[in-house]
């Protein structure tokens, strides 16, 4: 049977989605989004790309949303939210451009002071 009720995937029915996820107690993760945005469980892989996309482009549109493995996607409620959100990216690229730096012989710019982001606590190991 084809479901008829399915809703194509695009920026303003993620942003609507998103709306309704504000703070990270109210995250939603991607498999979810992706079945509320399109009123369907059988969203696979492709779906989930074309969100994370999505999320992107809506980003650098300078919408605060953020993410975070254990809590999923959601409306940034204030600041400290933000920036948790933009450590954690930001820590990913950190990695990526030391490694870039490094292979190049190069000093590797500091990525949260040019972004004015705090440093992301070390986790201490026991």
């Amino acid at each position: 049977m084809i479901d008829t009720d399915k809703v194509d995937i695009n920026k303003a029915a993620v942003l609507a989605e998103l709306q309704l996820h504000n703070g990270r107690d109210q995250g939603i993760h991607i498999r979810d989004l992706v079945a509320k945005i399109t009123n369907s469980l059988l969203g696979g892989e492709a779906e989930e790309r074309k969100v994370r996309k999505l999320i992107e482009e809506l980003r650098r549109e300078h919408h605060p949303i953020c993410a975070h493995p254990d809590s999923g996607y959601y409306i940034a409620a204030n600041a400290k939210e933000l920036n948790e959100t933009c450590a954690f990216l930001l820590a990913r690229a950190d990695t990526t451009v030391a490694q870039v730096a490094a292979m190049k012989n190069r000093e590797a710019p500091d990525l949260y002071d040019a972004l004015g982001v705090g440093r992301p606590k070390e986790k201490v190991e026991n």
